[in-house]
């Protein structure tokens, strides 16, 4: 059985594993990222030294019968003139450090968001991995303030021992060894409070992921304009707010324990502190005084001294400490950005012409489910066939084409191109042979053209396949044309399209890609009978010749134009062959369901 380690072994393994993975990826986007800490650390170490020493070398001035005039005022200038300077050059590199760590943290966000991009579809679905998205993202901007959080402990750790090396010497020199024990009583307490209160928030944070996450969903996904009518007709509005209302209640609720289990753990630190501060040291140090062990100068050196060993030996445990929580917290977004993708690439270049595609024993279940939705499933495509899928809902159609684009890989059995398993081809160049609809397309609130072309710049096939879509007219109507928003999120000026409208830009999307292979899941559910027989009339000049076509239909009428149809029932091939032939099955599964479809048509436009 695998050891499990201790709360200590985690949490050093978490800070090892921060500083190896953020450490290197600061200094290769930043060069002078180090350096600017290093003055900062410098600066915060050896300022405090003016206020310790000089004040006391002043005393001692002025209590002599005949005072040193001369050193009085320099020493009195090189306080003012190095507090000055300390502050505007850590004022200086503080301004800087906010815009480098800004740019950083803004480049985290880029990486977290491209990895996003680059999850293999299934984890996509997977609840877990969204929880693991979400706790990148917090962990990263709101537990903590990015890869500056721990940067800025690693410099407080350093410049801290700097103070602390320093300040033991004048302790040593005095031998005022009771002001390290008064500190680490008093920094004790502050810790230990400290820690209290990191757990609390680390235990919130790790119950409160799921519930905020649930609240971005009613904050930000539901403002989508695609939800709006929905709303609307359906009175939505109230279900919304009364589920977002119990999450809101929830989180409150939480929050408030841990808030006042916060304020009470701060108010004992405060009380115990101001006690040491301002009792238990003002009482050691006078006593010494009395008793000629240290003079006038000697107690103001020391008091001094003390304030900075106290906040020194206190930032420099409490950074270590809450490096930790901060590992913790940040661990999350290492996890995802370490996350392997289980669609492994391939090394085989894709071919350039398509000879065959062949489903071969083919078996495949839905990640988290029992039972398969295709089993021992065979089929044979030949070059160029336009091969139509029907069946009823959940026969395994969309699960056919999510296979063979390797949105999932099957469990068992496999996918040939050209007689070579799918698996070994390049995974980028394998997605780049299909020119896809799919049936829940998505177009992204930018420009007509950059849905499109992408990062393509190519005008005359763009509208070449504006033109072949049916779309042409509407684009070229617009006043911005081509450059048009799709929808206001970005620009006010932004287009409404109808669903219609939008499925022919999807279609013209997978024109424009011009794929050997093209599938079109449910192409034209959104369009009217009229336009869609337009498409399915003209589908050469549409699609373009010489390629291997796979198209699902609720529509049967459009499987005329198939040369062979494949009807799915009960995770198998049912029937197959063409309108004609499927037609003349008397008691076949295409006749009743063309038959049923049929009628319903007739009787719709007997109706108007």
């Amino acid at each position: 059985m695998k050891n499990k380690l201790s709360k200590k072994e985690r949490y050093q393994m978490s800070i090892r594993r921060n500083l190896k993975y953020f450490l290197p990826l600061a200094f290769k986007k930043e060069k002078g990222y180090f350096l600017l800490y290093l003055f900062k650390i410098l600066l915060n170490s050896f300022t405090p030294l003016i206020n310790i020493y000089l004040p006391a070398l002043i005393i001692q001035q002025l209590l002599l019968s005949n005072p040193n005039i001369t050193k009085i005022v320099i020493y009195i200038l090189i306080i003012i003139l190095g507090n000055n300077l300390s502050t505007m050059f850590n004022d200086l590199l503080d301004s800087k450090l906010r815009i480098v760590n800004d740019r950083l943290n803004k480049y985290l966000n880029q990486i977290l968001n491209y990895k996003c991009l680059r999850l293999d579809y299934e984890e996509v679905e997977d609840p877990k991995i969204k929880d693991l998205v979400h706790k990148a993202s917090e962990g990263m901007n709101q537990k903590t303030a990015g890869i500056a959080q721990p940067m800025m402990h690693l410099s407080d750790i350093i410049s801290s021992c700097i103070s602390i090396g320093s300040v033991i010497v004048i302790i040593i020199t005095t031998k005022m060894y009771g002001l390290v024990l008064i500190t680490a009583i008093n920094t004790g307490i502050r810790l230990l409070i400290s820690i209290i209160n990191s757990k609390l928030d680390i235990q919130f944070y790790e119950t409160s992921v799921r519930i905020y996450r649930k609240m971005g969903y009613f904050l930000y996904d539901l403002m989508d304009f695609k939800f709006a009518k929905d709303f609307k007709a359906y009175n939505a509005q109230s279900l919304i707010i009364k589920n977002s209302k119990q999450e809101a209640t929830q989180i409150v609720k939480e929050y408030d324990h841990v808030a006042r289990k916060v304020f009470h753990n701060a108010l004992i630190q405060r009380i115990f502190s101001n006690i040491i501060d301002n009792l238990l040291i003002y009482i050691y140090l006078v006593i010494a005084c009395f008793r000629h062990l240290i003079d006038i100068s000697q107690l103001t050196m020391l008091v001094s001294a003390y304030a900075t060993f106290n906040e020194a030996f206190y930032k420099l445990f409490y950074s270590i400490f809450d490096f930790r929580f901060i590992a913790e917290y940040q661990n999350s977004f290492i996890d995802f950005m370490e996350l392997e993708s289980h669609k492994k690439s391939g090394h085989k270049k894709v071919p350039q012409t398509i000879t065959t595609i062949e489903f071969k024993h083919v078996y495949f279940k839905y990640p988290r489910t029992d039972n398969y939705v295709i089993e021992n499933f065979n089929l044979k495509i030949k070059p160029n066939e336009r091969i139509s899928i029907v069946g009823l809902n959940g026969a395994g159609k969309t699960t056919l084409i999510k296979l063979l684009c390797r949105l999932y890989d099957v469990d068992k059995g496999s996918i040939l191109v050209n007689g070579i398993n799918i698996k070994k081809y390049d995974y980028e160049e394998y997605l780049s042979l299909f020119s896809v609809v799919f049936q829940d397309f998505r177009l992204i609130s930018f420009t007509i053209k950059d849905n499109i072309e992408g990062l393509d710049d190519n005008h005359e096939a763009l509208y070449d396949a504006f033109t072949r879509a049916g779309i042409v007219n509407r684009i070229e109507a617009l006043p911005d044309k081509e450059n048009t928003y799709i929808n206001k999120w970005f620009s006010k000026d932004g287009v409404e399209f109808s669903g219609g409208e939008m499925q022919k830009l999807a279609i013209a999307r997978a024109i424009y890609k011009d794929g050997p292979i093209v599938i079109l899941d449910e192409p034209t559910s959104a369009l009217d009978p009229l336009a869609e027989a337009e498409i399915y009339y003209h589908f050469n000049e549409v699609i373009g010749n010489n390629k291997t076509t796979i198209f699902i239909s609720h529509r049967l009428s459009s499987c005329r134009f198939a040369n062979r149809i494949i009807v799915l029932d009960g995770k198998k091939i049912a029937e197959e062959g063409t309108h004609e032939k499927l037609m003349n099955r008397p008691n076949g599964i295409y006749r009743k369901m063309f038959l049923e479809q049929a009628k319903y048509y007739q009787q719709k436009e007997n109706e108007n």
